[in-house]
């Protein structure tokens, strides 16, 4: 399992990026109930925005192949470039 500080610092690099909310999900071992503050983090997010703020995270002309394929991307700006993985705890 993850420590609490290793959560921190998740949700933290998360906020830095942008998120409206860092929560963690619990679904994995509390099943539906351990998803709820996750539904209501993404409720809030949704409500905040309008159909006009949705934008596609790929070129939308894309094959499907392509917009389906993992490809690395800079956090920051979501271009091609790949950037390095954080290291936590090491």
């Amino acid at each position: 399992t993850d420590s609490e500080a290793e959560l921190e610092l998740v949700k933290l690099a998360a906020m830095e990026a942008g998120a409206e909310a860092a929560v963690v999900g619990e679904h994995h071992a509390k099943g539906g109930a351990g998803a709820v503050e996750v539904a209501k983090a993404v409720q809030a997010a949704c409500a905040k925005s309008s159909k006009d703020d949705f934008r596609f995270l790929y070129d939308t002309s894309l094959p499907l192949k392509a917009k389906i394929s993992p490809r690395p991307c800079n956090r920051t700006n979501h271009s091609e470039t790949a950037s390095p993985e954080p290291q936590v705890g090491g």
